[in-house]
């Protein structure tokens, strides 16, 4: 549990072995912008993240350089990992017996996380179950991200990798996001009272199959950044790869820029 008013993440921070990290309202988790490793919060296949904040006290996971002097990726961002069905990938043998049972599932499918190591089995997500949670985000803003955790490899404000419908997200922000400012990765997690303002690319980005539902997303592009509001894939390499991608949005409102389009529907 996180109770103190401030913590600074140095380098890649990981919640593994099914644990659960608790995060109380008004906690602030700083980005470490000093020690050349980028600093992310990574939540692994089955533990997770209670993050709730309230209105008056949000939790906030920003960069730690000064306030007037934050920078789109200052530090990675937010990855929460799960075990909800994905449309890519292959059943990686470990010589764990249950592993070995999960592979022998009809459609259990693992990706990894882009920019950690393919050795690091902590960047793993997928699997067959549908309504697990990775978490409770609640009254939490997340600011400045979009690091690389490799060459080429950012991270978004808000990554989701197979999280599952049990997952609970409302009342968030991103905000200047250097890559995407929320992308769901399959599954089946959903959300509600989103905003996502000033992503660098796209604002909502989708694809391996991710079935959630949204509700009251307020996405804003700024003038001279930014990419798409929405976009939408399920897999460039097979586009009837199932489960196809099929989210539910409803109560949206895009606002954008001449140089910005709202939605990108394809593959």
């Amino acid at each position: 549990t996180w109770s103190c008013p401030l913590y600074i993440l140095q380098g890649k921070v990981f919640v593994t072995d099914g644990a659960e990290l608790t995060i109380e309202a008004g906690v602030q988790v700083l980005g470490d912008t000093s020690s050349g490793e980028e600093s992310a919060l990574l939540v692994t296949r089955g533990a997770s993240l209670n993050a709730v904040g309230t209105a008056d006290e949000p939790v906030v996971l920003s960069s730690g350089n000064p306030e007037g002097a934050r920078q789109t990726g200052d530090w990675a961002g937010v990855a929460l990992m799960g075990s909800a069905a994905i449309n890519s990938g292959s059943c990686i043998d470990d010589g764990d017996p249950a592993t070995e049972e999960a592979c022998e599932s009809p459609g259990f499918l693992e990706g990894r996380l882009e920019g950690i190591d393919a050795a690091d089995d902590r960047g793993r997500f997928g699997g067959d179950d549908d309504t697990s949670s990775c978490g409770t985000l609640k009254y939490v803003r997340i600011e400045f991200a979009g690091a690389e955790l490799s060459p080429d490899n950012e991270l978004n404000g808000l990554t989701l990798g197979a999280c599952g419908s049990g997952t609970e997200i409302s009342q968030v922000q991103v905000h200047r996001g250097k890559d995407d400012g929320i992308e769901f990765f399959g599954g089946t997690a959903g959300m509600d009272h989103v905003v996502i303002s000033g992503a660098s690319d796209d604002s909502l980005d989708w694809d391996l199959g991710w079935r959630g539902q949204v509700q009251f997303l307020v996405v804003h592009q700024f003038l001279g950044i930014g990419d798409n509001g929405f976009e939408s894939d399920n897999l460039g390499s097979d586009e009837d790869a199932e489960p196809r991608s099929n989210p539910t949005i409803f109560n949206a409102t895009l606002v954008g820029t001449p140089d910005t389009r709202g939605m990108v529907l394809r593959e």
